[in-house]
């Protein structure tokens, strides 16, 4: 054995599945710093690619050819909001509505009355791409 794990046994004894890494970089940042530094590494490697082919999918079925001309900012945004965002059944327009309406960056807002209907209407378009999306 070497002498990280002779130490480790010695200080942790049956107590060593509990310890976390933290604890272990502490300890032994002087004696195999470049040792943990390259684990480290190795532990933030995903052990499987299913997140990133997901985006992808998602991707593909956002930009399609009758969307090829959407530029990256606008497909990173809205596959920000498919990807973080809950599905639109579960979304609830009238807390981002009342928070969008409470603030006041740029002035006092309107007093008009909204008929979230007459808006929720006019992102049909939207809302059916997101949904189109988010279920395939």
């Amino acid at each position: 054995m070497g002498h990280v794990e002779d130490t480790l046994l010695r200080r942790h004894g049956d107590n060593l599945h509990i310890v976390s890494w933290q604890t272990i970089n502490r300890q032994f940042a002087d004696l195999a710093g470049n040792m943990l530094a390259l684990i480290d590494v190795v532990l933030c490697i995903p052990a499987t690619f299913v997140e990133a082919e997901r985006g992808f999918s998602v991707m593909k079925r956002v930009k399609t050819d009758f969307r090829n001309r959407l530029k990256n900012p606008a497909l990173q945004d809205l596959l920000r909001i498919i990807h973080l965002f809950p599905p639109e059944a579960e979304f609830d327009p009238k807390k981002a509505i009342d928070h969008w309406y409470n603030t006041r960056e740029s002035g006092q807002r309107s007093t008009k009355v909204v008929d979230l209907e007459d808006d929720i209407d006019d992102c049909a378009d939207l809302n059916d791409l997101l949904h189109s999306a988010a279920v395939m």
